[in-house]
This record gives structure tokens, sequence and C-alpha cells, in this order.
């Protein structure tokens, strides 16, 4: 037994050893070829083609679109929701609402729903949850109040603030621009009275049986904005702004957002793009133009957008991905390169996929009956039990031991025996489910682990399960009628959610019902379970 389990075990190192080797040779493929395709581009980026860097810049210019699109598609979704339902939600649904919205859409940070009495609710996603703001306006010189609530991922309160404010909700950019809007428009940049950052905002009026009851808007996640311009693909210096038509920022490169914030330093006005360092004069849009070393390119936003945004690139001119031609050569080589790595990577995977399935289920299985080995019983077993007992759930551990298996043996040869053993191993298989366990834990002795049905007996199961092993054994070989099956039980409801106790209370009531009458079923009492005789079958 010790020179086997030696032999599994330096079997599954070799195994190990030749997977381990596989993954390092792939790797270095992958290696090979970029470093292959790196040395082609280098040498490419001599001829940098001026298409390219229109296609970056078209392709910078859609990314944007879509990411503006779904923050105005957010809007419009929300107010389409709450005029179809024909009336404004209180604060728990509307918070519930905002919450769905804003953790779903990532180009939006903040949902605000503002009333025409001033009032307004605000929801702001968070790493941990969302800020509510609920504001009041004040009536006859009272002061407005401005209440923060904190809340959990699930919409918990965690904490609430409420503090007196000057902000009027009836004199921001946002709301008056949708006022005067029928379907989702876009204000100009202004500086969020939260933040103190530059803000802009897709809005749009909620209207009621023809009636304005309130606007609903959003912030652009300007944070991510600023993510999605650093993931320029023409080199690390390489540079994007959002700006209007007018010149002033809309967005900036995570880079230079501390720039940009300390360019608006407290005032209420949007700087201009010469405040954080970008020229004051700027190409006209369209085809790039060659500064020096640096390559400039300004494009307008589609129109259909709604927004007059344009985007300005830079990048210097060696940095540039290389001409077509050049491009299209490398494109070819690494592909190729590529397959051929892809198709030997398969074919090594294909021929190590057979061996180390076989020693998994060596390691797992018994090998004359396909059953669950001791160790695979253990540690399915466990499995089964632990999540039985979270769910509170019954378990059934059954027992079973061949009845005179040595008579057998001994009148028909070891094979007659081997067939008995098969025998049970399939009837075993077949009766229990993909989640139970039925194993072999050697010689002539089986365990059955299996999670009960709320409706289910344990005490019928179990007689079942062991009748079935009875009329498998008489029908396997001629020798089979020498032999028989006895069965003991035990559930968690009797020994508790621990397998090996469960496994110890079922063979012991095994082992005391051999001595009272072989062939039947007996239970955690060691009573035998005599429900329906069987009367083709040796005990009950």
């Amino acid at each position: 037994m010790k020179i086997r389990r030696l032999r599994l075990h330096l079997s599954r190192s070799r195994g190990m050893r030749l997977v381990a080797l596989s993954v390092v040779t792939i790797l270095a493929a992958q290696i090979i070829v970029s470093v292959i395709g790196a040395i082609v581009a280098d040498r490419g980026n001599r001829d940098a083609a001026e298409d390219t860097y229109s296609y970056i810049g078209e392709l910078m210019n859609e990314r944007v679109g879509n990411f503006v699109d779904n923050a105005a598609d957010t809007v419009t979704g929300v107010v389409q929701e709450i005029e179809r339902d024909g009336v404004m939600p209180n604060t728990d649904a509307l918070t519930r609402m905002l919450a769905d919205r804003v953790s779903r859409e990532n180009s939006v940070s903040a949902l605000f729903v503002g009333h025409l009495d001033g009032a307004m609710t605000m929801l702001v996603e968070q790493r941990t949850g969302f800020l509510r703001l609920d504001i009041v306006l004040g009536i006859d010189g009272a002061p407005t109040l401005i209440t923060r609530t904190q809340l959990t991922a699930s919409l918990d309160v965690r904490s609430s603030l409420t503090e007196a404010s000057e902000y009027d909700l009836l004199e921001r950019p946002w709301f008056e621009r949708a006022m005067t809007s029928v379907t989702v428009a876009w204000t100009e940049p202004y500086i969020s009275a939260r933040t103190g950052d530059v803000a802009v905002s897709p809005v749009e009026a909620i209207a009621i049986d023809g009636k304005i009851e309130a606007v609903l808007g959003a912030e652009l996640d300007i944070d991510r904005l600023a993510l999605l311009l650093d993931n320029i693909p023409i080199g690390d210096e390489a540079r994007a702004f959002i700006l209007t038509s007018d010149g002033r920022v809309v967005a900036a490169p995570s880079g230079r957002r501390d720039v940009l914030r300390d360019a608006v330093g407290g005032s209420t006005e949007v700087p201009e793009g010469g405040a954080i360092g970008l020229p004051s004069i700027a190409p006209p849009p369209g085809a790039p133009v060659l500064e020096g070393d640096h390559v400039r390119l300004v494009r307008q936003l589609d129109s259909a957008t709604g927004v007059d945004w344009e985007l300005h690139l830079e990048a210097r001119a060696k940095d540039l991905t290389p001409g077509l031609y050049r491009t299209q050569i490398g494109t070819y080589v690494m592909t190729a390169l590529s397959v051929l790595v892809l198709v030997a990577s398969v074919m090594l995977l294909v021929r190590l996929w057979r061996p180390v399935r076989v020693m998994r289920d060596r390691a797992s299985t018994d090998a004359l009956t396909g059953l669950a080995n001791r160790y695979e019983l253990q540690r399915r077993g466990r499995a089964l039990v632990a999540t039985s007992a979270e769910d509170g759930a019954d378990v059934l551990v059954l027992a079973l031991d061949l009845d005179n298996l040595k008579s057998v043996n001994d009148s028909f040869g070891h094979e007659a025996g081997d067939a008995v053993i098969k025998a049970v191993g399939r009837v075993l298989l077949d009766s229990v489910r993909v989640r139970d366990v039925a194993a072999r834990l050697g010689g002539d002795e089986f365990v059955v682990v299996m999670r009960l049905d709320s409706r289910a007996s344990a005490a019928e199961v179990a007689r079942r399960l062991r009748d079935d092993a009875a009329r498998a054994v008489a029908g396997a070989h001629r020798g089979g009628v020498l032999a028989g099956v006895t069965a003991g039980f035990t559930t968690s409801a009797d020994s508790g959610y621990d397998l090996k106790a469960m496994v110890s209370d079922a063979d012991t009531a095994l082992m005391a019902g051999k001595r009272v009458e072989k062939g039947r079923t007996y239970g955690p009492d060691c009573a035998p379970q005599d429900l329906e005789p069987a009367d083709i079958l040796p005990g009950n």
C-alpha cells in the first residue's frame, strides 16, 4: 500500500511538472512573439502615417460620444419610467430608482431630481454605498436646509446630518436649461456646488399629464471620463482633452486633473484651455498638424450627441503607430506566429489532458467499481454535510456490507467475487444523484452519503438502496445467490452534521444488525426496517 501511494504521489508530481513546463513554454513563446512584434513596430514608427493618427482621433471621438450618449440615455430612461407610472415617486422609491440606475451606468456619478418648489433629491454613488442629498428651500427668510444621508449599498441609513445652505436650485444652470427644453439637453460646463469641480449635465423635464412636475439630471462622471482620455493607444506621452467650441475645459486626463482643479480655484467660472497648459491657438478641426516633434489633432464630436465639444489630441510623432504598409506586414508576422503558438499549445495540451485526467480519476476513484475512494468520500462528503448543515437539510449515511462474500470466492473464484462487487458499484452509481457520494472503502464495504429531500423517509431510501444492491448481487453471477447485503444507516438528525460520526454510527448499526440477522436494513436504534417486505430478496 505504501509503495502504491508513493508511486501515485510521484505520478502526480510528474504530471504537475509537465503542466508547469507547458505553461512556461507557452508564455515564453508569447514573449518571443511580443518582442518580435515590438521590433517590427519600432522600425515602422519611422514612417508614421497621417491616416493612423486620424484613425486614433476617430476612435477616441467614438468612445467619448458613446460615453456621452450613455449618460443622456440614463436620464431619458428615468424620466420615461416616472412618466409611465404617472406620478412622482416618494423619497424611498425615488432613492431605489436612482440607485439602480446610477450603479449600473458608469458614465454618470450622480442623479438628481429638482422640483418646481426648489426642493431637490440627489443620489451620489460612492465606493461603499451612496450619499443622498435632500434640499428644502427656505420660506419667508428661512435658510435652505441640506440633509446629507450616508447609505449602504443596500440603501440602509448609516448616518444623517442637516445643515443650512445658500443653495438655490431655481438658479442652477441645469435647472434653467431643462425648463427651456422639450427633450434631453446638455448644460454648458459649470462649477458643481457639491464638488467645486467642473461639471456638465444632461437634463430633461418630467411631465405628467402634459404638465412639468420636476426636472431630472445627471452629473457626467468626469473622473471616469478622465480615465477614458488616459487610454490613448499611441504612447505614454499622448494627451487628450475635451473643450467646448469656445475653448472652455470640459475634461482633462487624470494627470492634469489637479491642474484643472487649481485653475478653478474656488471660482464659479469654467477655465479655458490655456489655464491648464494647452496652446492658445489650436489647429482647426480636421487633419493632423505636425508641430516640431509633436502631432496635434482636433476633432468635433458628432452633433448627434447634443454637445458642441471638441476632442484635442497631442502625441509625439515617434510614438505614432506604424504606417499602413508596415503595420500590415507586422500584423501578418505576429498573426502567423500567434497561430503557430496557438496550434502548438493546443496540441501539447491535448496530449497532456488525458494523462492528467487519468491521474486525477485514479486519485479519487476506486479502480474496481468506479465509486469514490476513501479520500474522495472524506472530501466530497464533508462538503455535502457542511452545505446541508447551512441549509438545514437532513443527510443520510448508509453503510453496506456484503454477506458471505468469502463463500462466493471459495466456491466460484475471485472473479465471481469481483463481479458481485462491481454489480453493487453499478447500482450505487445509478441510484445516487450527482451531488451525493457513493464510495467503496475497500473489500466488501460501501458507504453512501445522501442529502435527503424534505419529504423523503431515511428508512425508505436506505431500504431501497439495500434492496437494489441485493438484487444486483443475486443477478451478478450464479454464485451471487450465496451472498447477501446488510445495511446500517443514520441521519444527521440522529448523529449530527459530522461525517466521521455519521459513518461510525451507520457502521455500528450495520455490525449490530448482522449479529441479529443478516440481509436486513438497520436504523440508528439497530432495529430492522421492516416496512414493506420484499419476498424475492433474502431479508428485509
